[in-house]
């Protein structure tokens, strides 16, 4: 669809042309030697995360239902976890589905791992959040937590 709906697309439509409509990679490629990684694990159902994985050599699981199930399966590494289904419901604008699942998330993720940052079981949460146009990385600390004097903003505020 995302090929369909191109400018270049409607272009080719107008003046009677053919749509272009899919893209074929195939060979020219060449695989890195050494791929290396932050990571000592990656949590993720996606299934270019698990490529990369695999390609740098790091483990890869399917993730878990939250952060309880996570944080009980979990050793003291560096961890990535990919939390993206909200993917889909932004690209179709599907914004009652997008709701319940950043709902879902925020109690199944966010605020356990936010009781783990503040009882210490987590060192450093840094959580990546990424739009069309940039990403916004926010860190949390057990000491960053006692910062009461720092103003909460709104959510929409991070949106462009």
């Amino acid at each position: 669809m995302l090929l369909h709906e191109h400018q270049l697309n409607q272009e080719r439509a107008a003046r009677g042309e053919l749509a272009i409509n899919s893209i074929w990679f195939w060979g020219g490629g060449v695989m890195p030697r050494i791929m290396r990684s932050a990571y000592n694990q990656v949590w993720s159902d996606n299934t270019f995360a698990h490529a990369l994985a695999v390609a740098s050599g790091v483990t890869h699981c399917s993730l878990p239902q939250g952060a309880m199930v996570w944080q009980q399966a979990v050793e003291s590494d560096n961890h990535l976890v990919i939390l993206d289904t909200l993917q889909g419901k932004t690209l179709y604008r599907n914004i009652y589905e997008w709701r319940k699942c950043l709902y879902a998330l925020e109690h199944d993720w966010f605020t356990p791992l936010l009781e783990a940052v503040k009882q210490g079981k987590i060192t450093q949460l840094t959580i990546t959040a990424l739009n069309d146009h940039d990403m916004k990385n926010f860190v949390m600390t057990q000491r960053s937590s006692w910062k009461f004097w720092v103003r909460t903003k709104p959510l929409s505020s991070y949106a462009k």
